[in-house]
């Protein structure tokens, strides 16, 4: 750990995954992913309808907000 950092090895390790509850299953995800991927690579299917993988997010019709 660097000089000056505010975090320990375990707080830098502990901000590597996170748990998310999809359909009240837990899932364990890398820190960064998207819940769409997440679902995706668990199997649980999210309507969307202007995702695409080549452009970014533009949340324009906001289907696809989490609440």
């Amino acid at each position: 750990m660097e000089r000056g950092s505010s975090l320990t090895g375990l707080e830098e390790n502990m901000k590597s995954t996170v748990q998310i509850r999809i359909d009240g299953k837990t899932v364990e995800a890398p820190a960064g992913s998207t819940i769409l991927d997440v679902a995706k690579s668990e199997g649980i299917h999210i309507p969307v309808l202007c995702y695409s993988p080549l452009l970014r997010p533009l949340e324009n019709c906001r289907l696809c907000v989490v609440a």
